[in-house]
């Protein structure tokens, strides 16, 4: 399971950016994010990972 803080970078980093490498998402044991609201500097949006679902607000 990603500690909270890498889960925080995750999130940061879909921020910029919404699709990811196949690459990315094998090395980052990342297996889909969904960004359901965008807001300036904050938003809404799931994480999941190929052993553990987690939903955050970023």
């Amino acid at each position: 399971m990603i500690a909270k803080l890498d889960l925080y970078k995750v999130f940061s980093e879909v921020a910029k950016c919404k699709s990811f490498s196949k690459e990315y998402l094998q090395n980052k044991r990342l297996h889909e994010v969904q960004i359901v609201d965008a807001i300036p500097k904050r938003g809404i949006g799931f994480c999941f990972l190929k052993s553990v679902s987690l939903s955050c607000i970023y």
